[in-house]
């Protein structure tokens, strides 16, 4: 296994302290069609899974927006340069594709505007496009306001934090913040459901500090009598981000397990 550079102290210091979240609502045209917004907007990190909605999905999404559905907020996570989407990167691209013409209305997924089917964003009318663009979105931007101290003990190298810091002073908006002052008292008096948002979250936080996640893969085809066998495997080469990851998910496990074994009692 390869080296920790973070142990549970510095985790929970992540947690308690270290977390600015910022609450945000922004129209579709302000966060897609400001060309100034929208390049500062990583939707696929590597920590990420590719793009897997097909377009009877995605066709659904889009009709769900222009009927005024709730949509579920983006999660962004601001690094040094770019605001990295720790959640709803399916969303977030089913929309850019869209308004990009890349995504055609499928009727299938159409279940009450089906005068849509077939059409691209370009082909709608000015209302339904003005409609559209007017959608608001709620954003939830996570980023850290003080850089983890490690101890000195620790093995070298450090991982590079650099990149996720940001000390910009907030004014449109509210923030949240964490402080020294956030302690175990006031973690109790969270509602449950949200506490688990929060860990899930900060899980992601730690994985976006950590190195990344290498693997070499391989392939290999066999013929033998006029049949053809493929047989694919890999072998991870560096561990990075994913011992966070399983760090983070234990947590999480060993709280939710307490907490039944509470209840039973």
């Amino acid at each position: 296994m390869s080296s920790i550079y973070l142990d549970y102290s510095d985790i929970m210091d992540i947690f308690k302290e270290k977390l600015k979240i910022d609450n945000i609502v922004k129209k579709v045209s302000s966060i897609f069609l400001n060309q100034r917004y929208a390049g500062k907007i990583n939707y696929k990190p590597y920590f990420q899974r590719n793009y897997v909605w097909d377009e009877e999905k995605a066709t659904y999404f889009i009709e769900s927006i222009l009927l005024g559905t709730e949509i579920p907020p983006l999660v962004l996570f601001q690094t040094k340069d770019k605001n990295e989407v720790i959640d709803g990167r399916q969303r977030y691209e089913t929309i850019k594709r869209f308004l990009e013409d890349k995504l055609v209305l499928k009727d299938k997924g159409l279940h009450s505007l089906k005068v849509l089917a077939g059409k691209k964003y370009s082909q709608l009318d000015l209302d339904t496009k003005e409609l559209f663009e007017d959608t608001r979105i709620r954003i939830l931007q996570f980023n850290v306001v003080d850089e983890p101290k490690l101890d000195e003990e620790k093995e070298e190298p450090e991982p590079d934090t650099s990149r996720i810091i940001n000390s910009r002073e907030v004014t449109d908006h509210h923030a949240i913040i964490p402080t020294k002052f956030f302690n175990k008292g006031c973690m109790e008096k969270i509602p449950a459901t949200e506490k688990k948002i929060l860990y899930l979250i900060a899980g992601r936080l730690v994985c976006a500090t950590a190195e990344k996640y290498i693997y070499r893969s391989v392939k290999a085809t066999v013929s033998c009598n006029g049949h053809v066998f493929t047989v694919s495997g890999k072998t991870v080469v560096h561990n990075g981000w994913k011992d966070f990851q399983d760090i983070c998910r234990g947590f999480i496990n060993a709280r939710e397990d307490n907490s039944k074994s509470r209840m039973e009692k």
